[in-house]
């Protein structure tokens, strides 16, 4: 499962949105900015993500709409790089938004394995 790099307390702070039909993980400023970088430490290039409103009354996310993506020149400059780019927007976004938001951190390995496909999907087991 691609979410094994990252420790289990900060997945224990995220939010599972598959109630939104979205098999993945979104957290909190903070928590992003460190799963950014522990997926940067294993290795993994941050290929973007996307920004979730969560409600403060009800709890309830929905989708802003907003996101990123690294374009082709960034992933061929590396991790560091991709990490960068993705710190730098989750940083903007809630310097200019607060609180309140949820971000989405797409990732893969460096390596994708020979003749496959990576599968970004988070499935519960």
């Amino acid at each position: 499962m691609k979410y094994d790099v990252l420790p289990v307390s900060l997945l224990n702070l995220g939010c599972n949105l598959s109630d939104l039909g979205v098999y993945e993980i979104a957290w909190k400023f903070h928590e992003a900015l460190k799963v950014i970088r522990s997926v940067s430490a294993h290795g993994y290039i941050v290929l973007g993500g996307d920004v979730y409103r969560m409600d403060r009354d009800t709890g309830r996310i929905s989708s802003t709409g907003d996101n990123w993506y690294s374009d082709d020149q960034v992933l061929n400059d590396g991790v560091a790089k991709s990490a960068a780019v993705a710190e730098e927007y989750v940083r903007r976004y809630h310097a200019r938004n607060g609180d309140g938001f949820l971000y989405s951190i797409v990732f893969r390995p460096t390596a994708m394995p020979t003749g496959g496909t990576y599968d970004s999907e988070f499935t519960e087991d």
